[in-house]
């Protein structure tokens, strides 16, 4: 961008692209800078004609920008990259050694499942020495199926006293059922009896007004009159 001074003036001399569209010209200047920034005013050659002064704001050309911010976008974008496949180096290797040191577990301990005291047979002793680890070894196993057979113990302890427990309801149930059943009964003697003295008191009345009505029709006795000598 090159200036120049005219009567006090700055006339600015740039590479410019005109664009004409509906009465209205657009320009753009090139090689241009934030510090060019300011008022300006068009004038023609001879300067007869001039322009009101408006600003002018410097921006950025998309295409210089597009390929400034590319490398930077790039880079960032490697960079997730780059970390999400250290993760998955680090996850997947993790993930495949749990899963095999869970089946190696679970396939020993079925494996190494401590034989019952009946299957062992009585007066049967190695016939080399145990080392301390697998002596160790048994012994862990022996307190883990202790464990179990406690737990499988209480286990069924608790089930008889559940069946125990159904069992006394159902006999209170059965009880009450029948204390019930008793009452019943005993109401509807205590009713019958009822009935029963009713029926005597009427039959007693019913007695008592045949004897008033026989006394009555009963012809009474003649007196009979002595003469005197």
């Amino acid at each position: 961008m090159e200036a120049e001074m005219t009567d006090g003036d700055i006339i600015l001399k740039t590479q410019a692209s005109h664009v004409f569209t509906d009465r209205v010209v657009k320009m753009t200047l090139k090689n241009v800078t934030r510090e060019d920034e300011g008022f300006y005013r068009c004038a023609s050659h001879d300067r007869q004609l001039q322009s009101p002064e408006s600003w002018l704001s410097v921006r950025p050309d998309r295409g210089n920008s597009t390929s400034e911010e590319t490398p930077a976008s790039t880079g960032s974008w490697k960079w997730i990259f780059a970390s999400c496949g250290v993760l998955l180096l680090i996850v997947i290797p993790l993930t495949v050694w749990l899963v095999c040191h869970y089946r190696y577990q679970k396939f020993c301990t079925w494996s190494c499942w401590p034989v019952s005291k009946q299957e062992v047979p009585a007066g049967v002793l190695p016939a080399t020495k145990l080392d301390v680890t697998e002596v160790q070894w048994d012994l862990s196993w022996m307190e883990m199926s202790n464990l179990l057979e406690k737990d499988s113990y209480c286990g069924t302890k608790i089930n008889a006293l559940k069946d125990e427990v159904w069992q006394l309801q159902d006999q209170l149930q059965d009880r009450d059922e029948f204390i019930k059943m008793a009452v019943e009964k005993e109401k509807e003697k205590e009713k019958e009896k009822e009935k029963e003295k009713e029926k005597e008191k009427e039959k007693e009345k019913r007695r008592r007004r045949r004897r008033r009505r026989g006394r009555r029709l009963r012809p009474r006795p003649r007196r009979r009159i002595r003469s005197r000598p």
